[in-house]
């Protein structure tokens, strides 16, 4: 059996709950990242995507900040 428990507060879990799970911390990813794996993306899917539309300094003209997630990301890839 696999219980998942997901917080945004960790620090009020009761300490006997804490010490027993195992603990994993997400967090957004850069803007480099984001947009090596846009490219990805891009070559994937053989779209002609201008190249400076996907750089890392425009990258949240195509993903809204706050959204930048390797899962997005890896939902816009296709299926192979």
């Amino acid at each position: 059996m696999v219980f998942v428990l997901a917080t945004t507060e960790p620090h009020k879990v009761m300490p006997t709950i804490r010490s027993r799970t195992q603990h994993l911390e997400f967090r957004l990813i850069g803007g480099e990242t984001l947009s090596s794996l846009l490219h990805d993306v891009k070559g994937a899917a053989g779209l002609a995507a201008d190249d400076e539309l996907i750089d890392a300094r425009s990258a949240s003209v195509v993903v809204p900040p706050g959204m930048h997630s390797v899962r997005l990301i890896s939902s816009l890839r296709p299926a192979r």
